[in-house]
């Protein structure tokens, strides 16, 4: 059977008109000729359109994530920002519908709210608007574009860190960086704070930047290519975008007999569990994941309610938590 996404591209139409046409909603404001297309176009390809079904008491939330699912269980930042999210609608007694970026969403119809997670094109953000649903993004500032949002305060935790690192008599600072293929482009909050700082501080500091995916390996990868690349000259200190890529990155630091902190400090991003647990233990920030679940879950429920009817973007608190890979 052929997916809603098949059916757009050969009507010529977006994903969320799609969904809405053969939802049967009414309110969708396209004209008879295209209502028409979509659905010659989904039958001629054989797409059962069902009925949508009653929904219960509550109803259900997509929760759509910006990675596959390869990618998801492997970053434990944004699965812990998920299960927040699932454990806090759950608790308001909805259903939950988990997708990631290369699976499709529900026909809209058959959804009460979304709430997506992680950083999104403006053509994401634009085919999310427009399926006419209560949204919510997690990670990503996009009160500019309308869209409701809960976010971390990336640009003050980046700057405590770099501020602690020059304090400590650091100069030549380090950035392992995280990115994805779904980026499109977008620069990580983090990046870009750790940029404008180093570049408003040259007088007494240099930076190395690295890039991986967010994943151990790719932590481990970077780090090693930069040893051999840098020898001596490897930065004294590094942030790291995330927890599971400072674990990596210090096991490449440990197999070439770099010490750390001693040589080489280390502050990740996350405080995910295993960091307690790994030697040295992982300098970090704590970022409130299951605040960020509940805080997105409540705004959900004000714009479904009609409590909330403009865009707000909500703020969760970081905290630098000094273990021993950076004292």
């Amino acid at each position: 059977m052929a997916t809603i996404r098949e059916i757009a591209k050969a009507a010529g139409v977006s994903g969320a008109t799609v969904s809405r046409v053969l939802s049967g909603d009414k309110t969708l404001s396209v004209s008879t000729e295209t209502r028409e297309r979509i659905m010659k176009t989904a039958q001629s390809m054989n797409y059962k359109i069902q009925p949508p079904k009653p929904e219960d008491a509550v109803g259900t939330v997509a929760i759509t994530d910006w990675y596959t699912k390869e990618v998801g269980m492997t970053d434990l930042y944004f699965r812990a920002i998920r299960w927040g999210v699932e454990l806090a609608l759950k608790s308001r007694g909805y259903n939950v519908s988990r997708h990631y970026f290369n699976e499709e969403l529900p026909e809209s119809s058959k959804i009460t709210g979304i709430v997506a997670i992680g950083r999104f094109s403006e053509d994401d953000l634009q085919e999310l608007s427009e399926l006419k649903k209560p949204l919510v993004i997690i990670n990503q500032d996009t009160l500019k574009h309308g869209i409701s949002c809960v976010t971390a305060d990336y640009t003050n935790s980046v700057e405590e860190i770099l501020t602690y690192f020059i304090a400590h008599g650091h100069s030549h600072i380090g950035l392992l960086a995280g990115s994805s293929s779904k980026d499109r482009g977008l620069e990580d909050p983090r990046t870009i704070a750790f940029k404008n700082f180093m570049s408003s501080h040259t007088s007494n500091t240099h930076s190395t930047v690295l890039t991986g995916d967010f994943s151990i390996e790719s932590g481990y990868t970077k780090m090693k290519d930069a040893i051999s690349k840098l020898g001596d000259k490897l930065p004294t200190a590094f942030f790291v975008e995330s927890d599971t890529m400072a674990i990596g990155a210090i096991k490449a630091l440990q197999e070439a007999n770099i010490s750390v902190p001693e040589r080489v400090g280390i502050i990740g991003f996350g405080d995910l569990d295993v960091g307690h647990y790994i030697t040295p233990s992982l300098s970090t920030i704590r970022l409130a994941t299951r605040q960020m679940g509940t805080t997105s879950v409540m705004l959900l429920q004000g714009i479904i309610d009609g409590t909330i009817s403009k865009p707000v973007k909500l703020i969760t608190s970081n905290e630098l938590v000094l273990r021993d890979s950076f004292s």
